[in-house]
């Protein structure tokens, strides 16, 4: 998502101390750091990946028994009650 915002940031116009080609962002120049080092694609390939598992880890709805019905998280506790 973040990556399609780099597109209307590249014809946002700032001043020369924010950048050095006059915009917000460089596209074009991103593109061909990303072709001369392939390690910035495996870098983004392997955050994304890891956000993604960590969004669908959440979705089951809870914490998972283990075979004794113990669960990982602590259980319920009131703090505000005498």
């Amino acid at each position: 998502m973040l990556g399609l915002l780099l597109i209307p940031m590249n014809y946002i116009h700032v001043g020369k101390p924010f950048s050095t080609t006059g915009t917000l962002e460089n596209v074009r120049d991103a593109f061909v750091q990303m072709g001369n080092n392939h390690i910035i694609i495996l870098a983004t390939i392997g955050n994304k990946y890891t956000i993604d598992r960590q969004i669908l880890s959440n979705l089951g709805g809870g914490p998972v028994p283990f075979k004794d019905n113990s669960y990982v998280c602590a259980p319920n506790i009131n703090f505000l009650s005498p």
